[in-house]
């Protein structure tokens, strides 16, 4: 019982702290706070798991890798391998990503051909 009179209190304190913003007049949300943004990402997906629902992107022309992004529930990870180019809808301050879909890959880009080779060289191993 002591436990569960815990608990109350420390959500108590937590839906208080967050509402206080609206009682001083300073409306915020967790989306303005960062927590929830989110921006499009065109990347090579570089490891996939489908029982942890899981996803490991690369932005090859930025460098810029994204690793363990915890895949929403409704989005189809069916068809999705090491290799695959796509636009993924990931957060910004957190590892969530909300959608993802195969485009097709650029064109005569060289440095997309090394960076391919590179990830299915490394899925190889």
């Amino acid at each position: 019982m002591r436990g569960l009179r815990t608990s109350m209190r420390i959500l108590t304190a937590i839906v208080l702290l967050t509402a206080w913003p609206v009682f001083v007049g300073v409306p915020l949300t967790l989306a303005q706070l960062g927590d929830l943004d989110f921006e499009q990402m065109e990347a090579l997906v570089t490891q996939v798991d489908h029982t942890y629902r899981t996803v490991s992107l690369w932005d090859y022309q930025s460098d810029r890798r994204r690793s363990g992004l915890q895949v929403e529930g409704t989005v189809d990870l069916g068809q999705l391998k090491v290799g695959d180019y796509v636009l993924a809808r990931v957060g910004v301050e957190n590892d969530l990503m909300t959608d993802i879909r195969v485009i097709p890959p650029p064109k005569g880009d060289k440095r997309f051909q090394e960076a391919l080779q590179s990830v299915l060289g490394q899925g190889q191993k």
